[in-house]
């Protein structure tokens, strides 16, 4: 058997290059200095939710898509029960996130934007009686560092609105 390469111009190419097009807007992480601070008081964190190998807290991690050293693609299909998870998700992913919480009987640190008008708010003020245990507000200039591709309204310093940092504690 023998392999032979061959080049194909971009424009036949469409299919085989698309991954490579992708640019993941969702790729900004919280400053290093805020979470070592949060990590210190409601750590040590064990796995970093979402994540890629450019901007993961956690020696542990899980990814959107494969990358070198994660431990699983697609957060919501790891069970979380067993971890203290560190969750900065894109904030559409808020109310599934709450929900695999719940599901996982799950600890974990979660930051979100203070966004009261949000469809997640209602679902997380309900939660303060069961899992919701302590929220920091982040500060709104250096406690986010762009990630490779367009992060939107998370690119720019400094942030236009509150971040939030919210611990939940399983209860049974």
């Amino acid at each position: 058997m023998q392999i032979t390469p061959e080049w194909v111009p971009r424009e036949l190419n469409k299919r085989a290059d698309l991954l490579s097009r992708c640019k993941d807007a969702d790729d900004w992480r919280i400053s290093p200095n805020i979470f070592e601070e949060l990590d210190k008081v409601w750590g040590p964190h064990t796995v970093d939710r979402f994540a890629n190998n450019h901007n993961t807290q956690c020696k542990t991690f899980n990814s959107k898509w494969w990358c070198a050293g994660t431990n699983g693609i697609d957060a919501f299909m790891q069970f979380w029960g067993n971890d203290n998870n560190w969750l900065v998700p894109p904030p559409r992913l808020a109310i599934l996130v709450f929900k695999k919480l719940l599901n996982d009987k799950a600890n974990g640190t979660v930051v979100l934007p203070e966004w009261k008008s949000a469809q997640y708010w209602p679902l997380l003020m309900s939660l303060k009686q069961k899992l919701f245990v302590n929220i920091r507000t982040l500060p709104k200039l250096g406690s986010v560092i762009r990630g490779q591709g367009y992060n939107g309204i998370f690119a720019s310093q400094p942030l236009g609105f509150s971040l939030i940092a919210i611990r939940f504690v399983w209860h049974e």
